[in-house]
């Protein structure tokens, strides 16, 4: 099951590497990649659902790991295309404004799940069965992962929206490296400079 989620997931970023340097409209580049990512995570969801793993490490590695390297290029290109739909069009200094406030939004949710981030990034792994395995109770209902997080989301999903807004703030740096004058980098020094700490935590994905 790892195994082939893994090489759909290579597939997956094959073709949307495709999309990327060949269409150049910004709008439909996102939109084709959300629709391949979906496709892909829809194939991954199905097996998934109705599979029954071996071993628990395996189980783990599947809920922790792979599920959300699919949701989290979805939830990637949902928020770049809110962000492409709703920026100011072409005044520079609206532009810096509406970038620093997307930047804005990343902090707020990594610092809303900051326990969580620092737990997934650090290689912790002790609480790992009631984060990311089905209880026993449940394992009936194929797909569930355990209900025991009490966090504002399920750590799945959770663990995926941390590697998509990952991407999606060196989306936003791009956009501000592009927009800030010599003259005026000190101004968002302090703001880019805020996120470090969570960019040097990244799972590598």
């Amino acid at each position: 099951m790892n195994l082939r989620s893994m090489q759909l997931y290579v597939r997956m970023q094959e073709e949307i590497s495709k999309v990327e340097s060949c269409c150049h409209n910004e709008m439909m580049l996102v939109e084709e990649c959300f629709t391949i990512s979906l496709g892909y995570w829809n194939r991954v969801k199905q097996v998934s659902e109705s599979f029954m793993f071996g071993k628990q490490a395996d189980e783990i590695h599947f809920f922790k790991h792979i599920k959300p390297l699919f949701i989290a290029s979805m939830e990637y290109y949902m928020l770049l295309y809110q962000a492409v739909l709703f920026r100011p069009a072409h005044d520079n200094e609206q532009l810096l404004s509406y970038w620093l406030y997307q930047l804005q939004r990343v902090e707020k949710f990594m610092e809303r799940n900051r326990d969580f981030c620092e737990y997934y990034h650090s290689g912790q792994t002790d609480r790992d069965a009631a984060y990311f395995m089905r209880p026993k109770n449940l394992h009936h209902v194929p797909g569930k992962s355990s209900c025991k997080y009490t966090g504002p989301l399920p750590p799945g999903y959770t663990a995926a929206c941390l590697i998509g807004y990952r991407k999606y703030r060196l989306y936003i740096e791009q956009e501000l490296e592009k927009l800030i004058p010599k003259n005026k980098k000190e101004r968002v020094k302090g703001t880019l400079h805020s996120f470090t700490a969570f960019n040097n935590l990244s799972p590598g994905y």
